[in-house]
């Protein structure tokens, strides 16, 4: 008994001395909330914002937290958020930061599809904040309770949104690459994973771009490209999407350079590169390439 009569107030004056406080003449982000979201998630789009609340400890239920543009964007999952640590940074409210912010929230709804979606009112608490940002760094009165005599204010957040229908898409065309081999050919439209009916997302839509040109490029096409164009018909919610691919020549690996290699032998650096000049080019043939290989004229005619 003794021995915690000592320890306990010991502790809570470490607790004390590392909790974090808001600058006197700022306000700290204490909630940033998005109402009207019903197709799309919250998390997703909060994390590509630059105005954040506190964090605090909660309970995830599945699922990593959520990344900036980076799917899924259309589910949240279960957590549950409990409290801020006493050490846990404040954010700080930027007025200008968070009016970049509601343009980006439109443009966010925009990348997933969504290209009638509309800010259409935002709460900031206390108001007199949404006009200036400061506070006088004195006994001056103010719009708020400070958190201490020395202490800044918190602030509340608060976003509507009106999301609108999404586009959908209405047609796929995929041109280009009519001489290469019907295998390949097939694998190329096996790549493209967008669907007619489904919601146009830009994600969805560069990664079908990136997975062609990179099934190209371990088929010796290492100067291929795929070019795309989407149609958006904003008032009839309708995309309609044109890929191009130009596989360019077939390449083969042209003379291999090993440079830097010091004491290591060549001959055992050029056996782990597995690059043979006049072999055909593959994405990703090696784990490791020291100094240039080029890639030299084509193995086929076009």
């Amino acid at each position: 008994m003794a021995l915690r009569s000592v320890l306990l107030p010991s502790s809570l004056a470490l607790l004390a001395c590392g909790c974090a406080s808001i600058p006197m003449d700022r306000y700290g982000v204490s909630s940033l909330r998005v109402d009207g979201m019903e197709e799309m998630s919250e998390e997703s789009l909060r994390s590509c914002l630059s105005t954040a609340p506190r964090s605090r400890f909660e309970l995830r239920l599945g699922g990593a937290a959520a990344r900036c543009s980076q799917p899924p964007f259309d589910r949240d999952p279960p957590r549950l958020g409990l409290w801020a640590w006493p050490w846990s940074e404040w954010p700080l409210f930027d007025r200008v930061a968070f009016e970049q912010d509601l343009e980006r929230i439109e443009r966010w709804y925009a990348a997933r599809g969504f290209h009638g979606a509309r800010v259409v009112d935002t709460r900031v608490e206390p108001a007199d904040a949404a006009e200036d940002d400061t506070l006088p760094e004195d006994d001056s009165p103010v719009p708020c309770e400070r958190e201490d005599d020395d202490e800044g204010c918190e602030i509340d957040l608060a976003v509507l949104v009106e999301e609108g229908e999404p586009t959908q898409i209405a047609s796929i065309t995929l041109r280009g690459g009519e001489h290469l081999d019907a295998d390949l050919r097939q694998r190329l439209r096996d790549a493209v994973t967008l669907r007619v009916g489904e919601r146009f997302d830009e994600w969805a839509y560069d990664e079908t771009k990136e997975a062609l040109q990179a099934i190209l490029r371990r088929e010796s096409y290492a100067l291929a490209r795929v070019e795309g164009i989407a149609r958006i018909d904003r008032p009839r919610r309708r995309a309609r999407i044109d890929l191009t691919i130009e596989p360019g020549p077939a390449c083969v690996f042209g003379e291999v350079i090993v440079e830097g290699h010091e004491d290591l032998d060549e001959d055992i650096i050029r056996s782990a590169a597995r690059i043979e000049q006049g072999a055909p080019f593959q994405a990703g043939t090696s784990t490791t390439r020291s100094g240039p290989s080029t890639a030299s004229a084509p193995s086929r005619a076009w």
